[in-house]
Parts: structure tokens; sequence; C-alpha cells
């Protein structure tokens, strides 16, 4: 793959995507999928989310073994040129804090898979806006951005929310996974209040020199477009950086050197137990410790003026 790559001048920028449009939802995907209830992609174009939906936590994920349902879920389209990114608006399903999460998700089909993940966070009093890349779920095109698409498709997005927040001063970015680039990104460009990364994508030349087994440097495969570990310096607000100690694609160690190059202040949590995954990521495997830290980020540098 490698040696195809350096003969083509191609980069491993393109093949950080792997999300399911809505127009592959099937029996492949859903009824006769070998994914467990977490992994099963069921909702076709034409059918919204049910932001209501029983997920399959347990009682060690969440406190009862579940959390109250979405009330008054709101879809956005957003138009970008060349198609609609598809949007969806949550409130906080208990008492507001006041904090709005821009939450970016990660390489996984899409806002279906990522829908317990938006639960938690309305349930912890943020509202949330969840949204899905090109080539994921009910977003059109159906096909993936280039890497200069999905910059500005975030930064689109970061200007609705700016739009829309009930306080668009008190914005908390969080990128899980894959969603740490446009996170990061959009932290930059237009800081909110905080960032929060879960289990963060580091840089594909990282990935690219432990997987490949050459000598050759990782920076010769990418653009440098999805180097978060390079750009990271350029944002100096509060970052919370969260990983499992059992993460299989992100190590504590790599997302450390991520934490260890941002510009401003830093608390770096490791989660005993956690891997990588909505099943039994960071928040399923410690929902108080994740509870008690963003609780943290909304009454201190997310607190009102």
């Amino acid at each position: 793959m490698i040696l195809v790559l350096l003969a083509g001048c191609l980069t491993l920028d393109a093949m950080v995507h792997g999300g399911i449009p809505c127009t592959a939802v099937g029996p492949s995907t859903c009824e006769d999928s070998e994914e467990d209830e977490w992994g099963k992609v069921c909702v076709p174009c034409d059918e919204p989310y049910d932001w209501a939906e029983a997920h399959p936590w347990t009682e060690d994920m969440v406190p009862g073994g579940s959390l109250p349902p979405i009330d008054g879920a709101e879809q956005e389209a957003l138009a970008t040129g060349e198609g609609d990114l598809d949007l969806w608006w949550l409130p906080a399903s208990v008492s507001p804090n006041g904090v709005t999460v821009l939450y970016s998700h990660g390489n996984y089909a899409g806002i279906e898979h990522y829908r317990p993940r938006a639960r938690m966070l309305a349930a912890l009093g943020f509202d949330v806006l969840i949204w899905d890349y090109r080539g994921y779920g009910k977003t059109t095109p159906h096909t993936f951005p280039s890497a200069e698409d999905w910059e500005a498709d975030a930064a689109r997005v970061r200007e609705a929310v700016v739009e829309r927040a009930a306080d668009p001063d008190r914005v908390l970015i969080y990128g899980y996974s894959l969603g740490a680039i446009p996170s990061v990104n959009m932290a930059i460009s237009a800081p909110g209040c905080a960032l929060a990364l879960e289990a963060p994508f580091t840089s594909i030349s990282a990935i690219a020199e432990a997987s490949a087994g050459l000598g050759l440097p990782g920076s010769h495969l990418t653009s440098g477009a999805y180097e978060n570990i390079d750009k990271i310096g350029a944002y100096a607000g509060p970052l919370l950086t969260m990983v499992g100690d059992e993460d299989e694609l992100f190590s504590p160690d790599a997302v450390g050197a991520l934490a260890d190059a941002a510009g401003g202040s830093v608390e770096q949590w490791v989660v005993k137990g956690a891997r990588h995954g909505v099943s039994r990521g960071v928040p399923e495997v410690d929902f108080a410790g994740y509870s008690a830290r963003l609780a943290a980020l909304a009454a201190g540098p997310c607190a009102a003026p």
C-alpha cells in the first residue's frame, strides 16, 4: 500500500474517512450486520433519527442504565454550495448549564452511531450540536471531502453555532477521535471557551511510521492538513484530553504528546480500562469522572462572564 502511494505521488489524507452514507443503509448494515447493537446502522435517508430510542447502556455505563430522552431535537440542512451538511441541535435534557457543545464525531458511520454520546452530553446539561461530514449519514454529497472542503465545512458549522447558541461566548468545541481534526481547526480559527478532545486523532505521519514497518518518515505520506500534533500549538485556550489506557488506535503516550504540544493550559486524563469506541470508551467506563471534568469546564473556562 505504501509503495503504491509513493508510485502514484498520493498521500494518506484521502484514506482517513470511513463513513457510511444513508444511501448505503440496508440489510448489510443493519439486520444482517455482524456488528453488535452499538455498531448497526439502520436509519435510511428519508427517516429522522429517534432521539428517544433506548440504547444498550448498562448500570456500569450510566446511572440506572438509562438517560432521559431528548425532547425538542431539531434537524438543519446547512448549504455548502455542493450539498447540505446534516446538523442536529439538541437541547439539554436536564437543567441547562448555558454551554453549547459543538460535537465533531469519529470515523464510523455517522450521527446515528454517535447518538448515545450526544445523549450523554445533553444529560449533563449541555445543549449539543452534532454534525455529519460529507460521505457520512445524511450529509451530501455522499462522497468524502478533500482536506480543503472539510476545513471549509467545519468553519461553516462553527459560524452556525455562533448564530444559534444560547450564548455564543460559551461554546465548548469537542472532538472525538477523527473529529479532533475539524475541532482543532475550529479551535484555532474561532476559539470557543474550551476544547475537549476524546481519544483524539494525532497525526497521519505517526500512524504511518508506526504501522508501515519502513524507515520512510511518515511526513512524506501526508500533506500536513491533518497533522494535529503540529497544528495544536496555535491553540492557546484551555484543553481537556481524554483517552483510555487500552485505546487500540491512539495510545495515552500519543495523546499526551499532542496535549504537551498545545499552547494553553491542559488537563490530561487517562482512564483505566477504557478502549476506543462508543461501547466501552471513556464515558462508558467512567461516566462519573467524565461528568465531573465536563462540569468543571462548564463552571470554569466556560463560565458566564
